[in-house]
C-alpha cells in the first residue's frame, strides 16, 4: 500500500483510504482476510443490490480496492434532518426486504440463531448506508452470512432501538416520539410479529459481542422483554 494515502474512515478492524476521485482502499488493521467480504459484495451487486463495486483484492487478501461512493451516511443525514428519521427508517426497511430476496452463495458461513437461505448483513443500520446521489448504498459487509431474513431484520430493529451511545438507538438523532415512530415504522415494514419470534435469541447472541457496551446490552434486554412473541405474553 502507498504510504501517502489519506485515511477517510475507520471501522472496527479496517481502515478506508482514498486512492483518487473514484476509488478507495479498505485495509484490515489486524491482517484479516477480506476475500469473502469482497466476494459477498460482488454477489449482492450481481443480484442488483446497491453495494460499492469491487475492483481488486490484494494477493494476501488484506486489502480491497473498491468504488468510492460520495455522500453522507444515513446517520449523518438523520443528524442534519431529525424530522426525516421516520422516512429514512422506511428506506432502511426497503433495503432489508430487498437484501433478503437474494439467495446466499452456498460457500458463505451460516448466520446465528436459526438457519436460512438468505443473504444477510447482520449490521444493517444508518451508519452503514451511504446516501449517494444515485441512491442508498450499503457498506461494511464484514458480518455477512447465509441465514434467516427475520434474524437479520431483528438485528437491525434492535440496533435502531438500542444500539450505540449507551443504548439510545435513534435517540441520538431525534426526540422520543419521532424515534418510537421510526422504530415502529421499520418493524411494520419488515414484519414485527415474525421478528418477535427470534428477538430474545438475537439479543442473547448480540450481547456476546465484546464491542457491545453494558448499557446497550441492558437496553437490548429491556427491549426484548417488552416485546414478547405471540403466545409468550
Amino acid at each position: 500500500m502507498r504510504p501517502d494515502l489519506e485515511v477517510i474512515a475507520r471501522g472496527r478492524d479496517a481502515d478506508i483510504y482514498r486512492i483518487d476521485r473514484r476509488r478507495v482502499l479498505r485495509r484490515s488493521r489486524e491482517g484479516r482476510r477480506l476475500d469473502d467480504e469482497a466476494a459477498v459484495m460482488n454477489h449482492a451487486r450481481a443480484a442488483g443490490f446497491p453495494v460499492p463495486d469491487v475492483e481488486e483484492v490484494s494477493a494476501d487478501g488484506t486489502e480491497v480496492v473498491m468504488e468510492y461512493v460520495p455522500g453522507p451516511t444515513m446517520a449523518e443525514a438523520m443528524f442534519a434532518e431529525p424530522a426525516s428519521v421516520v422516512e429514512r427508517c422506511e428506506r432502511l426497511a426497503g433495503l432489508s426486504v430487498a437484501l433478503h430476496s437474494i439467495p446466499a452463495p452456498a460457500w458463505l458461513r451460516p448466520g446465528p440463531v436459526e438457519p436460512g437461505p438468505c443473504l444477510i448483513h447482520l449490521d444493517l443500520h444508518p451508519l452503514n448506508v451511504i446516501e449517494s446521489p444515485g441512491g442508498p448504498v450499503v457498506i461494511d459487509w464484514a458480518n455477512a452470512a447465509r441465514g434467516s431474513a427475520r434474524v437479520d431484520a431483528a438485528v437491525s430493529w434492535l440496533l435502531l432501538a438500542t444500539g450505540g451511545d449507551g443504548g439510545r438507538g435513534l435517540g441520538v438523532f431525534a426526540d422520543d416520539e419521532v424515534c418510537d415512530a421510526a422504530v415502529a415504522r421499520f418493524a411494520h415494514a419488515v414484519g414485527e410479529w415474525d421478528m418477535r419470534r427470534v428477538l430474545a435469541a438475537v439479543v442473547a447472541w448480540r450481547v456476546l459481542d465484546r464491542n457491545v457496551l453494558p448499557e446497550e446490552s441492558a437496553a437490548a434486554r429491556r427491549f426484548s422483554e417488552d416485546r414478547p412473541a405471540a403466545g409468550d405474553a
